[in-house]
C-alpha cells in the first residue's frame, strides 16, 4: 500500500461585524497534517466523522505520492483530491471551499442613484465607489450570510479566491430618475 499525507482543516461558525456589514463568517479551530497508510477512504470517513461533531465545516485534503519505478529520475507524482463537509448553513454557497476573507467593500444606494442621474438611467460602479473595510484577524467565507444597513445596494467580498459580488436590495428596481417622475404623474 501506498503511503500519503492527509491535511484536515477545522472551522467554526461565527457572526463578525466589518463596517457597515454582519457577516457570517468560518474561524479556522484548528489545522493539522499526517501521514497515513491504508485505505484513504476509511481515513476520509473516520476524519470527517470524528472532526464534524464539534466543528461547523471540515476540510480534508488527501494527497498521495507515488515514485515512478520504470524511471528514478522522474519526479514523484502526486494525486491530490479535496473534500469539504458543512453542516448548519442556509445561504448558497459562494466559494467551493472556505476563502480567506481579505476585506469586505460596501456600495451604498446613493452612489448607483448618483451614477444613474449622470449616465441617463445606467448605473456603472468604480472602484473608488467601493468603500473598503478591513477584516480584524484570520476569517474565512463559504456562504453568502449578511445583514447590512439600509443604504447598502451591493457587498463586496475580496478573498484570496477572487471577488464576488452580492446584491443586497433584492427588491430593489432601478430606474432611471425620469421614469419615476413620469409614473407618479
Amino acid at each position: 500500500m501506498s503511503k500519503y499525507n492527509v491535511r484536515v482543516r477545522t472551522f467554526q461558525k461565527s457572526y463578525i461585524r466589518i463596517g457597515p456589514a454582519l457577516l457570517g463568517v468560518l474561524q479556522l479551530e484548528r489545522s493539522e497534517g499526517f501521514t497515513e497508510e491504508g485505505d484513504p477512504l476509511d481515513t476520509l470517513s473516520y476524519v470527517i466523522e470524528s472532526r464534524a461533531k464539534t466543528s461547523d465545516y471540515v476540510e480534508v485534503e488527501i494527497e498521495f505520492i507515488s515514485r515512478s519505478r520504470s524511471h528514478e529520475t522522474l519526479p514523484d507524482k502526486i494525486i491530490r483530491g479535496e473534500y469539504g463537509v458543512a453542516k448548519r448553513f442556509q445561504a448558497r454557497p459562494l466559494f467551493p471551499r472556505p476563502a480567506k476573507l481579505l476585506r469586505v467593500g460596501v456600495v451604498r444606494l446613493p452612489r448607483i442613484m448618483e451614477s444613474m442621474k449622470k449616465q441617463g438611467g445606467y448605473a456603472s460602479v468604480k472602484e473608488e465607489d467601493i468603500e473598503w473595510y478591513a477584516p480584524s484577524g484570520s476569517v474565512y467565507v463559504l456562504e453568502g450570510e449578511a445583514e447590512v444597513q439600509e443604504d447598502v445596494a451591493y457587498l463586496v467580498l475580496e478573498t484570496e479566491h477572487g471577488r464576488r459580488w452580492l446584491r443586497t436590495l433584492t427588491s430593489l428596481v432601478l430606474k432611471p430618475p425620469s421614469l419615476q417622475h413620469d409614473q407618479q404623474a
